[in-house]
């Protein structure tokens, strides 16, 4: 499966909650750059952390813009928006991350926030 493709699945499967198919698309040695300084490595300790995370949080939804592939074809870009419910209110983030793929699975995920706003 080429980057897009496999991008595709995993935000498909995020949105979805199914965990073990995000970490089917994940390279066993992922590492993940997070937008506040947090990182994590290893694919078992990436999914769960999206699990929790994601899990935890009142009505949320991911919706995805659109998947782009990075010049060299070794990646690709996501435009995707997260919506969830904070202290009453309906807060939207939008997001661009940028995915490194190799024989098939993400390596390397590094998420940027272009900016949060009630909605």
């Amino acid at each position: 499966m080429d980057a897009v493709g496999v991008v595709t699945q995993f935000l498909d499967r995020m949105a979805a909650h199914d965990w073990p198919g995000l970490g089917a698309c994940v390279a066993e040695d992922v590492h993940r750059i997070g937008p506040f300084g947090d990182e994590y490595t290893g694919r078992d300790g990436y999914e769960k952390f999206l699990e929790q995370t994601i899990e935890a949080l009142d009505g949320y939804e991911l919706k995805v813009h659109r998947v782009l592939p990075v010049a060299d074809g070794a990646g690709a870009f996501a435009e995707l928006s997260e919506t969830l419910k904070l202290d009453g209110e309906r807060r939207r983030t939008e997001e661009g991350i940028i995915f490194d793929v190799a024989e098939g699975l993400i390596t390397r995920v590094a998420v940027y926030l272009r900016k949060s706003s009630v909605v």
